[in-house]
């Protein structure tokens, strides 16, 4: 049976306690084998054994934890709470064993993988990390008081933050590889077929992993600004001048990690389907106006031309939601700006279409930067992926705008292209479907 990793393995979830950490590893072997026996063949009485092997394995392993526990937070409400969690998931491994003759298996089966794979990243993450937090500090001859406050300091900031996200999309991450696993399993036939196939869900746990590991860059990049220049606001004898400079660093570096963390959630919210759009009137040549205005001081400062076009519609109203299309053209703006070292940047929107009182618009953004291969355009719109994922790359960006924009554009009825020519330049259109105001 084929195999693949839905819940791969990194050394950045250890805790810093060997025993724990390695029957951590042990749970997610269980996990992936049951993620590859419903992926491949869905089999009740080999799900039953697993689920079975599942039971036993998280009891003796929870065996384990609350003896470390209890060895350094003996009747700890955080022991105590811990106690519960383990009692909750023993409780639902069973539930779900039972179900497996009471529904049908493959709803069980989904059920079963959400759970665990969430469960298992809060509770290697966030859960048992805390708690080997404490324990460390008091193996260093810390009391229990602040032991705890250590542990607290070292589950905040950048690391919080990183917790936060992954805990946020990793579901999403795991449903997908499922997906594409569910997708290889269909094709078996086939050998060749099956062969591609299982590349592609290897390529996409590689994409998933070098996404986490380009969030961490990214995140950490403008925290460090913002941390740096904290510190340095501090310094005494620092000139009005320099404190200025300090601050605005700060501002520009929250700036930039508050667009992250936005494009992250909002990725997140479009990919389990909660994202909801608002219906608002707009004037597409007001929209493009303001977009203009936006990144014009940008665009001069790098020394290229911003030009704006509104095809025939000057004052026309349509209904759809302006936010959401001003953040796709945002993103399109910015890669335009950010591959664009000389030369023109063209907005544009237009009506394609109309029938009724239903328009098609269509909104694009041309420029004259270094243009993209055909043999690599396959990976445009795609989430978590990048053209260059080298650890030499020129270009920063954690690879999620674009896929915005294809995620965004499918919620209005439409679709996404791009037309490129290496060293001649792209053009990046969407087009929405929107109701027309009289």
């Amino acid at each position: 049976m084929h195999s693949i990793d839905i819940f791969p393995w990194d050394d950045n979830f250890n805790t810093g306690l060997p025993t724990v950490d390695e029957q951590h590893q042990k749970l997610v072997q269980l996990l992936n084998l049951l993620a590859s026996q419903v992926a491949f063949k869905l089999d009740t009485p080999q799900l039953s054994k697993i689920f079975d092997e599942l039971a036993d394995y998280t009891v003796y392993h929870f065996a384990t934890e609350e003896t470390i526990w209890h060895a350094y937070l003996p009747g700890d409400d955080a022991e105590r709470r811990h106690l519960e969690t383990h009692k909750r998931f023993v409780q639902t491994v069973l539930r779900l064993k039972q179900e497996l003759t009471e529904k049908p298996l493959e709803q069980v089966a989904d059920e079963a993988l959400s759970f665990l794979a969430r469960w298992l990243a809060s509770h290697i993450l966030e859960t048992d990390r805390h708690m080997a937090y404490m324990v460390l500090a008091m193996k260093d001859g810390m009391e229990l008081g602040d032991a705890k406050v250590r542990a607290r300091e070292q589950m905040s900031g950048a690391t919080r933050v990183l917790i936060d996200i992954i805990l946020s999309i990793y579901e999403t991450l795991s449903s997908n590889t499922l997906r594409l696993m569910r997708e290889i399993a269909e094709r078996k036939r086939n050998e060749d077929v099956i062969l591609q196939a299982k590349l592609a869900a290897e390529a996409a746990n590689i994409a998933k992993s070098r996404f986490l590991a380009n969030m961490s860059h990214e995140i950490r990049t403008p925290l460090n600004g913002i941390l740096g220049m904290a510190q340095l606001l501090q310094e005494p004898g620092v000139s009005e001048r320099e404190r200025i400079g300090y601050a605005q660093t700060i501002f520009d570096s929250g700036q930039t990690l508050l667009a992250l963390l936005s494009d992250i959630l909002d990725l997140s919210k479009v990919e389990a389907g909660k994202l909801e759009l608002e219906q608002v009137t707009f004037e597409p040549q007001q929209l493009i106006s303001e977009i203009h205005e936006q990144f014009s001081g940008t665009v001069e400062k790098k020394g290229l031309t911003l030009e704006s076009v509104t095809d025939g519609l000057l004052a026309q109203h349509y209904r759809s939601d302006p936010l959401r299309l001003r953040q796709m053209l945002a993103n399109l703006l910015s890669n335009a700006i950010k591959f664009t070292a000389h030369g023109q940047i063209s907005i544009r929107a237009n009506e394609a279409g109309r029938s009724g009182d239903a328009a098609i618009l269509e909104f694009s953004v041309t420029d004259t930067g270094i243009g993209i291969p055909a043999d690599t355009r396959a990976l445009l719109f795609q989430p978590f992926s990048q053209i260059d994922n080298s650890s030499t790359r020129r270009y920063s960006g954690s690879g999620l705008g674009l896929s915005m924009v294809r995620s965004l554009a499918q919620l209005m009825g439409g679709e996404v292209g791009v037309e490129s020519e290496p060293g001649q330049g792209s053009r990046f259109w969407f087009r929405i479907h929107a109701a027309v105001v009289a």
